[in-house]
């Protein structure tokens, strides 16, 4: 059982990974302790509402939930790898979640490129080729469509 795995991968989104994040093989008490710092830290604002991006945010929103403040209005959007973000922003939008920082956070556990909008526990530097693509990456088609 490894967390990182170096070798080829195909991430969520299709891209050729140079290693895998096996998050599968966290427990509990690791989301719970990823939670708690980002809480402590102070690394996103108060929320009242956590959704997990499936299938990876699921265990991380169980983890945020003792953390709930319920005069909150921010939706707290969390997943355990952000690569490309396609799969959060999918999330944001299906949850009609307005872009707007004091409406909705995003938190990931580890995060392969850089967004000024999510914030994380951990950063690995990825690829050029994704940190390219998120760059120039447009999210208007996705929340608008």
């Amino acid at each position: 059982m490894s967390l990182f795995k170096y070798g080829v991968f195909k991430g969520a989104g299709g891209i050729s990974l140079d290693f895998k994040i096996n998050c599968d093989y966290l427990s509990t008490q690791d989301w719970n302790c990823i939670a708690r710092v980002a809480v402590e830290q102070r690394l996103i604002p108060n929320f009242g509402k956590v959704i997990g991006v499936p299938r990876g945010g699921i265990a991380l929103a169980t983890a945020f939930e003792p953390y709930l403040h319920p005069n909150s209005n921010v939706t707290l959007v969390v997943d355990d790898v952000w690569t490309t973000g396609t799969s959060m922003l999918r999330v944001v939008h299906d949850h009609g979640l307005p872009y707007s920082a004091n409406r909705h956070a995003c938190f990931v556990a580890f995060m392969r490129s850089i967004d000024p909008l999510v914030d994380c526990a951990y950063f690995m530097k990825c690829s050029p080729l994704i940190t390219r693509m998120v760059a120039h990456r447009g999210i208007e088609p996705l929340l608008s469509g």
